[in-house]
């Protein structure tokens, strides 16, 4: 089973039958269950590089942000080939790669970046999520626990641990993940809101809705969150879902 596939099963049979009989719910679900694991973090760059390397590393950047990755990739190579050993450009060649599911070659350029940079926190956990996007649970969980002893004031290496407890079906792990990840970064919103999704495998609405309530209490428009607490409240509160629906 796929890391996709299987956070989305396991999400799915926490909620009642009701729930997923939604198409919007199963929707939802879908691009919640994994999308940090196609994201990348953004890292530093230095620039004080010889000229054109910096303009081709900067037109791979601004391609990347703007959802390009095709075009960055042609950028980062660029890069490259001028100067191997340019660790940001194997770094964001691999979120290109990522992006366009090309996982293994992918995993050869996060390799590389870390070979010519040394350690960093952001590399690890950029390898732990190819690794999980190609199952491979052992060496994910590895490269994330690499990133927290590196640094543990971060939040995103708990919550992507999270995610592969998910795959697992290991929901205690899961959910104490997610918890530390909160605890470092209260306003790690996604978090928070798989917190209310794992607590539904009680059926239990009424302890569900508290981080869904808290995660909107910061941001009102937070997409996800008014999704799920709309699906929630539809047998209980039409009115009120209907109108977080819109």
């Amino acid at each position: 089973m796929t890391t996709r596939l299987g956070i989305i099963v396991f999400l799915c049979s926490i909620v009642t039958p009701s729930y997923t009989q939604s198409n919007m719910f199963e929707e939802a679900l879908t691009e919640f269950a994994t999308s940090k694991l196609w994201e990348y973090e953004e890292i530093p760059v230095k620039w004080d590089m010889e000229g054109s390397l910096q303009a081709d590393l900067n037109d791979g950047v601004n391609s990347l942000f703007e959802d390009e990755p095709e075009v960055a990739e042609a950028s980062f190579t660029k890069v490259l080939e001028k100067n191997p050993k340019i660790w940001q450009a194997y770094y964001y060649r691999a979120a290109c790669l990522k992006k366009q599911k090309k996982l293994y070659r992918a995993l050869k350029d996060m390799r590389q970046a870390l070979k010519f940079n040394g350690d960093f926190y952001e590399g690890y956990i950029e390898l732990g999520k190819i690794h999980a996007l190609r199952n491979e649970i052992v060496e994910s969980d590895e490269a994330i626990d690499k990133a927290l002893r590196l640094n543990k004031t971060r939040g995103i290496g708990y919550y992507i641990r999270g995610d592969i407890a998910l795959t697992q079906g290991h929901r205690a792990k899961a959910l104490n993940n997610y918890k530390t990840c909160l605890e470092v970064d209260s306003l790690f919103h996604d978090a928070r809101i798989k917190l209310a999704l794992v607590t539904l495998t009680k059926k239990d609405e009424a302890s569900a809705l508290p981080h869904l309530n808290r995660v909107l209490q910061y941001d009102s428009l937070q997409k996800s969150a008014l999704l799920f607490r709309a699906i929630i409240l539809s047998t209980s509160d039409k009115e009120q879902s209907i109108q977080e629906l819109t």
